[in-house]
């Protein structure tokens, strides 16, 4: 899923510059309802396999369990967490380009790089999760590098400078996830 992520920019713009945005924006509109008719079609078969006794589940028993308080502060992180790598992702290459120059197509590489360190931090999180017990300080930290790392971006950065910085920030990103699922695990 990450490195669909990083895909994401790079063939949004490969197919823009082909079939302009309307053109990609239907190619990629096409290609979810595929996808959507896909899963419809398989719908009996995803909720056999993966959940053999959901139809023992209540909405008043899914209620009691998300309204727990652990349960609503991991919503709360998710949700600020989704609001700032969506915020990257979407508006990075226009404000690297509107506020600092940056061209357009640097500026969208900023982003992928952004999305491609997400992997491998993924996976030295996970081996860093794996060797502590504190998985609240590994997703303060992780979060606190790349916000700071953030701010060294908006204060204005060589060029060269950029794409190291979005995969360092995407990096750390990512490294908070193995430790932020054991936080909503346990």
């Amino acid at each position: 899923g990450t490195l669909g992520y990083a895909l994401a920019p790079v063939a949004s713009f490969g197919l823009a510059s082909v079939l302009g945005w309307r053109g990609a924006l239907a190619v990629f509109g096409v290609a979810g309802l595929v996808v959507l008719g896909l899963m419809a079609t398989q719908r009996a078969w995803l909720a056999s396999e993966r959940h053999p006794d959901a139809h023992t589940h209540t909405l008043r028993g899914s209620f009691a369990l998300f309204a727990q308080a652990p349960i609503l502060a991991c919503f709360a992180y998710f949700v600020v967490q989704t609001m700032a790598g969506v915020g990257m992702q979407t508006f990075a290459g226009s404000a690297l380009n509107d506020a600092f120059a940056v061209p357009l197509a640097l500026a969208n590489s900023a982003v992928t790089a952004y999305l491609l360190g997400g992997a491998p931090g993924i996976l030295a999180g996970g081996f860093l999760a794996a060797r502590t017990g504190r998985h609240d300080r590994v997703a303060a930290i992780g979060l606190g590098v790349s916000a700071a790392l953030t701010a060294v971006v908006a204060t204005g950065v060589p060029v060269p400078l950029l794409l190291p910085l979005f995969a360092a920030i995407g990096f750390a990103m990512g490294a908070t996830g193995p430790s932020r699922d054991l936080i909503v695990r346990s």
